[in-house]
């Protein structure tokens, strides 16, 4: 795995005795000047500034939206080196004409999940996962990096004041390196993403309704509530105040009697 910084990156820590570590690369916006130092890089490409022969390129990218311009792409195609292609917004012909354009194994399927919502963005991971060529993830936050590792991509690209952490990033590809790696835990995978696996409700419920078995879901939260373990133990209490689905269900919100507290997440 690659990981393409806009920016050089701060206190990435060094790899020690002989652990495995992705490569580090320099990613170069459209119309930007090499900086100094900065060696092969991750080429942003446009019409103002297409492809060139000793433009100091390691790889190009065609961004969202040029995914259909030919000319560019078989420009970057040309110089032999690998071919980073956005598929936002690319549809199957689309992406049947950038393959034909880009061969022998150079293409990469490249996804800017930068706006993108969770569920939306999970899915394309599943996507490119299932396709034949290599795939690559521009993202800021490093929610959207560490899932994004857990799929094995060809490289991550960190825009100018893009955030990446290095600690999920590298325990998820040390994981992969080691060849077979345990499945990790859902509290794991939480931990990683910085979200909760927690009880909600399936409809919007009121302060002062008792809760029903079929009132009850689990989803991915921002917050921390609830453990979905714990649904039998919640049925039949008060609601002291309102809750909307997706919202976490926690001790505040009930009235009834109480959930032993040692047993919550």
């Amino acid at each position: 795995m690659i990981l393409w910084f806009a920016e050089p990156p701060r206190d990435w820590p060094r790899p020690e005795n002989g652990e495995a570590a992705p490569r580090l690369g320099a990613f170069r916006p459209a119309g930007a000047e090499p900086s100094a130092g900065e060696g092969p890089a991750l080429v942003e490409v446009s019409e103002a500034a297409p492809p060139a022969m000793g433009a100091g390129a390691a790889a190009w990218l065609l961004g969202a939206g040029l995914g259909g311009h030919a000319p560019l792409i078989e420009a970057a195609a040309a110089t032999g080196l690998p071919v980073l292609v956005a598929v936002n917004g690319l549809g199957g012909a689309g992406l049947a004409g950038v393959r034909r354009r880009v061969a022998g194994g150079a293409l990469v399927l490249a996804f800017d999940a930068r706006g993108q919502e969770d569920d939306a963005f999970l899915e394309q991971l599943a996507w490119l996962d299932s396709q034949t060529e290599p795939f690559a993830v521009i993202a800021d936050s490093p929610a959207r990096f560490a899932e994004a590792a857990l799929f094995g991509p060809h490289g991550l690209i960190v825009p100018k004041g893009g955030r990446i952490e290095a600690d999920p990033v590298l325990r998820i590809f040390r994981a992969r390196a080691a060849g077979a790696p345990r499945p990790m835990s859902p509290a794991e995978v939480d931990a990683l993403q910085g979200r909760e696996a927690s009880l909600t409700v399936a409809r919007a419920r009121a302060a002062g309704e008792r809760l029903e078995p079929g009132d009850l879901a689990v989803a991915v939260t921002e917050s921390k509530g609830l453990s979905p373990a714990l649904g039998e133990r919640v049925v039949g209490q008060r609601l002291r105040y309102p809750i909307r689905p997706g919202e976490a269900l926690t001790f505040g919100h009930l009235a009834g009697p109480a959930v032993a507290e040692g047993e919550a997440r």
